[in-house]
């Protein structure tokens, strides 16, 4: 079903640079607990992650608080993260008000949130770790379910028979990016090999009024995937994947370099 929310190209800047590339201030001097809390930290958040070359964790406030379970603000920079076979190229994240079970962490357990907290949140996708990101099963498994609620029909008809989305695989997936712009292509095909259909797609982005929603412009269904023009695709124009209330993106910039975003999440604690 064709989603009504309206678009705001306006809303969708391209940036010069990252702001992750700024240098983070110094903190002031802090004491003993910033120093065994810290490392604790940094040794529970690469334990979460298949990789990392850069993780740096900044704590403020001061020893009474932290020992209360409250941290006031909390920053983590990190470079080259791979999780769950997706790859970004850098993070900044920013939390404020957390709390913390630190009694528990003290005793040697792992860190958890208590309460739900908003972050902000910065993320830097260069176009290698992009298409690197293609091949993790989480990347492929959303492409498969997006391709076939877009372009299922036209699947069907190339392949002879409808299929779901688990009896799908993906083959030689690309990701070309433009200003503004994705092109996606990929063999997709049945996991017994016997049948496969090429898919060539390009389509702009739009950042939703709502900043929780992403909306294709002009899609197209190209002929190969290195085809100039291709056939519009008119009924998915404006069509609108919901993110979810708990994120809001306040910037999304695509270029032939990467992909930027630039927003809000909110965490919940495990249940």
């Amino acid at each position: 079903m064709m989603s009504g929310v309206l678009s705001c190209p306006s809303l969708l800047p391209i940036m010069s640079h990252s702001p992750l590339e700024a240098a983070v201030e110094p903190i002031p001097t802090r004491g003993l607990i910033h120093r065994v809390l810290e490392p604790a930290i940094q040794f529970w958040l690469k334990s979460q992650v298949e990789s990392v070359a850069n993780l740096v964790v900044h704590l403020e406030g001061g020893d009474r608080q932290i020992l209360s379970g409250y941290l006031p603000r909390v920053q983590l920079n990190t470079q080259k993260v791979v999780y769950r076979g997706l790859h970004l190229s850098q993070i900044e994240i920013i939390g404020h008000n957390l709390r913390i079970n630190i009694g528990q962490m003290l005793k040697g357990k792992a860190f958890r949130l208590l309460e739900p907290i908003a972050i902000d949140l910065n993320v830097m996708l260069q176009a290698q770790d992009a298409q690197a990101s293609l091949h993790s099963e989480l990347f492929q498994s959303a492409i498969i379910d997006a391709l076939q609620l877009l372009v299922g029909e036209q699947i069907a008809e190339t392949l002879g028979q409808p299929m779901s989305s688990e009896d799908l695989k993906l083959q030689n997936p690309t990701l070309a990016l433009a200003q503004n712009t994705l092109r996606f292509s990929a063999v997709l095909s049945t996991h017994q090999g016997d049948k496969s259909v090429p898919v060539a797609l390009q389509t702009a982005l739009t950042l939703g009024c709502d900043f929780h929603t992403l909306s294709l412009e002009h899609p197209e269904w190209l002929p190969t995937p290195n085809a100039k023009r291709g056939l519009p695709l008119h009924d998915l124009h404006g069509y609108t994947f919901d993110l979810g209330p708990q994120t809001q993106i306040q910037t999304l910039s695509i270029t032939p370099e990467g992909i930027f975003l630039e927003g809000q999440l909110t965490v919940l604690p495990e249940a």
